[in-house]
């Protein structure tokens, strides 16, 4: 099993094709007071399993790792799939898809979302929050 790809973006939608829309992704950095709460912002992963992975109950997990090492998971679930139907093909995969809009960030530094199927992190995203710097008023002359 591996991950894809992950990233995450404003804003990401598939197509009945299968196809991905994406507008401003692959973000890594964001600025703002804080407690910081997250904007439109979605992280969006493709996991393959091999064939022998498949028909198989897999639990996967998306948590947030804090710049304190404190943990907070954002969402668990399981995933069973089947075999690839298409011959030739030697394995199938699922997207995971998760919302993190409202998200509340309580200090600045580096956050890793990390990505977990039966207890293996298989994949960490990166993001970094800074503490927005406001302007002093600037002084005028007379």
């Amino acid at each position: 099993m591996k991950v894809v790809y992950a990233l995450l973006a404003n804003y990401a939608e598939f197509a009945p094709d299968g196809k991905l829309t994406v507008v401003s992704g692959d973000i890594h950095e964001l600025s703002g007071s804080f407690p910081y709460i997250a904007p439109p912002l979605i992280l969006v992963a493709k996991i393959m399993l091999a064939q022998d992975e498949c028909l198989k109950e897999h639990a996967f997990t998306v948590d947030i790792l804090h710049p304190d090492r404190e943990i907070t998971a954002l969402v668990q679930g399981t995933a069973a799939l089947p075999k690839p139907a298409k011959s030739g093909r030697t394995k199938s995969g699922f997207i995971l898809e998760v919302r993190m809009q409202g998200f509340v960030f309580p200090i600045p530094g580096k956050y890793e979302i990390q990505i977990s199927l039966d207890g293996t992190v298989l994949e960490s995203v990166s993001l970094f929050l800074d503490q927005a710097v406001s302007q002093p008023p600037q002084a005028t002359e007379k």
